[in-house]
This record gives structure tokens, sequence and C-alpha cells, in this order.
């Protein structure tokens, strides 16, 4: 598959998953919940503060959790954080499908931004390969 249907094909993802992004009410997102940007209680872990709010929208509390995979460290605490989430909120309909649909638009938003700086890496094309294929596409090597 060429770039151009790779990229057309990740553009008819988003537009026919237009009513899984709409949400009735929004939820506070801090949109970079790296752990640079929290600090926890060092004797409970419990997260006590978040920093580093500039980047924060209104929208769908997926977003953060989506996320996560992006961030530096990558880890296995995102299952973690639907848990945290299921224990005060039911989590959606369809949920896996917005986080992975998520996790994509913010690995493509991350790479254009890294490409404009000249910070591409290949830990971070790593990172898009891997964003891409929950919807069965893969880049050109």
């Amino acid at each position: 598959m060429s770039s151009a249907e790779v990229a057309g094909k990740t553009l008819s993802l988003f537009r026919d998953a237009h009513d899984l992004f709409t949400i009735k009410e929004g939820n506070l997102v801090h949109y970079d919940l790296a752990d640079h940007n929290l600090r926890y209680d060092p004797k409970t872990f419990e997260v006590v503060a978040a920093y580093d709010w500039e980047a924060c929208v209104v929208g769908d509390s997926f977003l953060d959790i989506a996320s996560t995979p992006t961030w530096k460290t990558i880890f296995p605490r995102g299952a973690k954080l639907i848990e945290g989430f299921a224990s005060i909120k039911s989590l959606p309909d369809h949920y896996k499908e917005k986080i992975d649909l998520y996790r994509l638009r913010t690995i493509i938003w991350k790479i254009v931004h890294n490409i404009k700086f000249g910070l591409v890496t290949p830990e971070r094309m790593l990172r898009l390969k891997l964003a891409l294929e929950p919807f069965g596409l893969k880049m050109l090597s």
C-alpha cells in the first residue's frame, strides 16, 4: 500500500468514526498526563498534583487515556488508567475503538510536530507504526 493510500484510509477512519467522537458533555482534559507532569505521594504513590495545563481542553476523557503510549515512558499503566476511570464512571460504548483512534490522532499530531522541528526518530516512527496496526494499516519501510 502506498503512502497516499495509507493517508487516504487514515482520513476515512476518522470520517467514518464521527459518531464515536461525539460526546454529550465534555470534561477537563489535561492532554499531556506524562509522568513529568504528575506529582506522587511518596508513601501511597497516589497522584497529588498535575502540572503543565497549557494544552488542556474540554473534551472526551479518553483523550488523556489514549495518549499514554505516546509519552516518552511507554508503560503498562494504560490498563490502570482505564481501571481508575471505570471506578468512578461507566466506560463508554466502544471505548477501545475510541482509544485506538485518539491514540492515532495524537501520534499523527506528534509526528507532524517532529517533522516540522527535525525531531523524527526511529522510536517515534515505531509509535506511529503501532498506532496504525489496530486498523490493519502499515507504513512503507
